[in-house]
């Protein structure tokens, strides 16, 4: 099974930050979000629903692998978006292909603008129509596949009146892992883009809830592709650490922080159940400490 994307759900859309550029995307490999209908409601807001759908639905197919992207104006204008290229399909000639919707709103209010057919097939090219954007205002697009296909494809963001005037992105985080080799932590993590990114904190904790400072990294400032940064801890002492990394702006500001968790003994855990603080069982998605039982009778930790 695949870990979920970073943009496998609304909150997590990848930015876009140039008009009349292919980005080229793929969900192949990306996790299925939910195997069973009614995941239609995409933004748990019952007072948006789709034209022709029941109360609450954003879209009328069950999303099973999807992938999100939005962009912000900001200036008043009018823009079409061109979806195509969708190759490399892994299911059969029956069920293949993609769909994709695009939205005005927010990842918690959802309103549909325009949905390509579905499904989408292997060859097809279609262009959405002409929706206006007002100044400030953000467009989210979902692209899932059809029957959980998983597919190539590429989208172009064009504008015709108004202007191409984006917001810029803010730095993103790709990836934060550790790993334990030969009483070292090394740390790693990566960024999409960078916008105004001054340096990143990265803390180290026993327990999850007390922090002190292992250093500052400098960021590389302004970037619209992928960088990778790296830092050891060489003093590892428990079987557990957790390591909180932040990013600030050349501001000062902070613009977020992620946590996780890194084992020394470095086995492979078959994870059994998980519980809050609470004692209230919880999945992979929940935030906060929780407490884990493994397969092997033994328990850990662990600040998702």
């Amino acid at each position: 099974m695949f870990n979920p994307a970073l943009n496998n759900i609304a909150s997590g859309s990848a930015g876009i930050d140039e008009c009349g550029v292919t980005y080229n995307g793929t969900n192949i490999g990306y996790y299925p979000t939910n195997l069973t209908p009614g995941l239609e409601n995409l933004d748990g807001n019952a007072g948006t629903t789709c034209p022709g759908c029941t109360a609450g639905e954003d879209v009328t197919y069950v999303i099973n692998n999807d992938s999100w992207f939005y962009f912000c104006a900001t200036a008043a204008g009018t823009w079409n978006v061109l979806f195509n290229n969708i190759t490399n399909c892994t299911n059969n000639a029956l069920n293949d292909g993609l769909q994709m919707t695009i939205f005005r709103g927010s990842p918690s209010n959802l309103t549909q603008i325009w949905n390509s057919t579905s499904p989408s097939q292997p060859g097809s090219s279609q262009t959405s129509s002409n929706f206006s954007v007002a100044a400030g205002e953000c467009i989210y697009m979902v692209v899932d596949g059809f029957a959980g296909d998983q597919c190539n494809y590429s989208y172009t963001l064009n504008n015709f009146t108004g202007g191409c005037n984006l917001l810029p992105l803010p730095t993103t985080l790709s990836v934060f892992y550790g790993t334990y080799f030969k009483g070292t932590n090394i740390l790693k993590w990566g960024t999409d883009s960078e916008e105004n990114s001054d340096y990143f904190l990265l803390e180290v904790s026993n327990d999850g809830e007390n922090w002190r400072e292992l250093g500052e990294i400098d960021a590389a400032g302004k970037s619209n592709e992928t960088i990778s940064y790296t830092f050891e801890d060489r003093n590892v002492q428990d079987d557990i650490l957790y390591y909180r990394l932040s990013q600030f702006d050349l501001n000062g500001s902070k613009s977020w922080a992620k946590s996780i968790a890194v084992h020394s003994n470095n086995e492979m855990k078959t994870i059994l159940k998980s519980y809050n603080t609470m004692g209230q069982e919880v999945d992979k998605y929940y935030k906060g400490l929780v407490i884990i039982y493994y397969t092997d009778g033994s328990t850990g930790r662990k600040l998702q």
